[in-house]
């Protein structure tokens, strides 16, 4: 049985149990696109130099560049309008 995943669960967890918990929880998604986002976000991790700091490659920062425009462009969501639509697509 996978663990509920919630605060008081995260504070009394140790270490190995929150690994095994994330595992388990992995190895049930089987939407690629989920997976990659996974794979991205643990890319971050394995990119820090010796003193924590993530270096962008060129790809990234051309990310980073266009996101810049489109912020000056006025296309993005307010914390209100992605916490809107995140509980819509909960609910489906």
């Amino acid at each position: 049985m996978i663990p509920t995943f919630n605060l008081e669960n995260l504070k009394a967890m140790s270490i190995t149990e929150l690994k095994n918990s994330i595992t388990e929880r992995i190895n049930l998604i089987d939407d690629l696109n989920r997976l990659q986002e996974i794979d991205n976000l643990l890319q971050w991790e394995i990119q820090l130099d010796e003193k924590g700091v993530y270096h962008l490659n060129d790809e990234q920062i051309a990310i980073v560049k266009e996101s810049e425009e489109q912020i000056k462009r006025g296309e993005y969501l307010t914390d209100e309008e992605v916490r809107k639509k995140t509980a819509a697509w909960l609910k489906k």
